[in-house]
């Protein structure tokens, strides 16, 4: 498996909960699991950066050393506006659009044929929970159809380092302990903690709301 994590410029650290997903896998794969971050910067003159790692990374899995993986975990790391839903593009609070416009800049069309591979792919998006509270951008986020299965959380002062530990659980039972339902992963984690199931329209179904102890709650779907 393959841990991709896209992130925004300027956030210092936020890497560190995807570094140790990908350490917590690492002897469960016996070292097959890779793991490739590339930062993201769309203001003007500097989003070539960007596009040239994110094509040096794809070369690589599609014919060079990573072509053999063919499940795919991509972790975008970014802020969102409490109030619009929108995700953030430059560092600094410089700019955002919507969700359905940045992933079209993220997923080129050589990154959506690499993660067409396998069906099984895992899209965890950590930023604050606008990007889920607003319905419009909910809305988009169910639109997107590379991934089995979408994360996200409500808190609206989200911080990623919160999540480390369940991520990794997470990815470990997804990929390690195949459980494939949002309810059997979060009763998994949710030991001496409550949950509860919500019913939404549209494509995204089943999700699972989930109250853990760092006060801040996960949306779990199955796309």
């Amino acid at each position: 498996m393959a841990i991709i994590s896209l992130r925004l410029a300027g956030m210092e650290g936020s890497e560190c909960p995807v570094k140790a997903a990908y350490h917590h896998l690492h002897p469960h794969f016996l070292g097959n699991v890779a793991y490739i971050d590339i930062e993201f910067d769309f203001t003007p003159g500097k989003e070539i950066q960007f596009f040239n790692n994110l094509n040096r990374a794809i070369t690589e899995l599609e014919n060079g050393k990573l072509r053999d993986f063919r499940r795919f975990t991509v972790i975008i790391v970014d802020h969102s506006d409490p109030l619009s839903g929108c995700l953030h593009t430059m560092p600094g609070n410089q700019g955002s659009t919507n969700i359905s416009d940045l992933f079209e800049h993220l997923f080129t069309p050589r990154f959506r044929a690499v993660l067409g591979r396998h069906e099984d792919n895992v899209l965890l998006l950590l930023a604050c929970g606008g990007v889920v509270n607003v319905t419009e951008a909910r809305k988009e986020l169910a639109t997107m159809h590379l991934f089995a299965t979408i994360v996200a959380f409500t808190h609206t002062a989200f911080v990623p380092w919160f999540a480390q530990e369940f991520i990794a659980n997470f990815l470990q039972n997804r990929f390690v302990y195949k459980k494939h339902t949002p309810k059997a992963i979060c009763l998994e984690e949710a030991t001496q903690q409550r949950w509860s199931s919500q019913d939404f329209t549209g494509p995204i179904l089943d999700f699972v709301h989930w109250v853990p102890l760092f006060h801040f709650n996960v949306l779990l779907a199955n796309a």
